[in-house]
Order: structure tokens, then sequence, then C-alpha cells
């Protein structure tokens, strides 16, 4: 969808390139067909530190979900601002032009990722609430602190 909807658009005002790592890349033909010099299908990535250290933009066009977007996390916590789907969004409680872009249309997608690519300052102040985000939301202190109060409110309504 993104690739053959929403990355010409984007193509057309700057030039750059897709890289697409996942798994489900391993298993979809139809997603290794998009390969061209603009678009790099590198299918399943051990280790994405190399990708997180070389991309600009991380996208997450999800129009249907049934479960936590944790590379946007990841990408989040490596400094890389995002344009995302609302559902994507509305998932995490992301706010537009906070922690990332938001888009409900493919034409939004697109101006989204041309300005986190092209405004240096909105760049830098989505990767800086998008580190505080991350802080706030999922850090070691903050999921342990979680665990501690399910596991009281576990223990306090079993009957011994």
């Amino acid at each position: 969808y993104f690739a053959k909807e929403i990355f010409p658009e984007i193509r057309k005002k700057i030039n750059t390139r897709l890289i697409i790592a996942g798994t489900n890349t391993d298993k979809f033909k139809d997603i290794k067909k998009l390969s061209s010099p603009s678009i790099v299908v590198k299918g399943f990535v051990k280790n994405l530190e190399e990708l997180y250290e070389n991309c600009r933009v991380f996208i997450v066009p999800t129009r249907y979900s049934a479960g936590i977007p944790s590379k946007l996390l990841e990408a989040m916590s490596h400094g890389i601002p995002s344009a995302v789907s609302f559902l994507t969004a509305e998932q995490l409680g992301l706010a537009h032009g906070r922690e990332a872009l938001v888009a409900k249309t493919p034409e939004e997608f697109a101006e989204n990722v041309i300005s986190l690519y092209t405004n240096e300052p909105l760049w830098t102040r989505v990767q800086k609430e998008g580190f505080y985000y991350i802080e706030k939301t999922c850090s070691q202190e903050k999921l342990k602190n979680e665990l501690a109060n399910l596991l009281r409110l576990l223990f306090s309504q079993q009957k011994f």
C-alpha cells in the first residue's frame, strides 16, 4: 500500500529511498517484487542498529492492527522521528506534531514524511518528544512499577 500509493508522491518532491525490513517480506512475494533502485526490500534483519543509524524517517502506515507497534517504539528510542497512521497514533496515544506526525489520508501521510525529511526544526522537535515519550512510557523503571502494581493487584485479590 505505502510503496504503491504514497511513496511515489514522496519521490516527486524528494529524492529518497524506501527501505522495507521485516519477516513478512520473506513470506510475501508481492513485497519482494517492489524492489527497485528507490525501494530496497531487505527481508528479515537480525540487528536493525545499522538501519536505525542510517534512516532519517521511520514510517508506520498501518491500516489494520492487532498488536503493539514495537518497532516504532524501538525506532523512537533510537531517535528516528516517525510518520504514522491515525490508527497507530491512537494505539499509543501519540499526538500529531509532538511524538510523531499523524495522518488519516495517503496525501497527509506523504506530506508528513516530506515535512519530517526536509524540515530540520520539526525533525529535531519530534525526535526530542519521541525520546521523552519513550522515557515516560517505556523506561525500565516505568515498566517495573507497572508490573509491581499488577502483581500487587493480583495478589490482593487472591483468596487463600
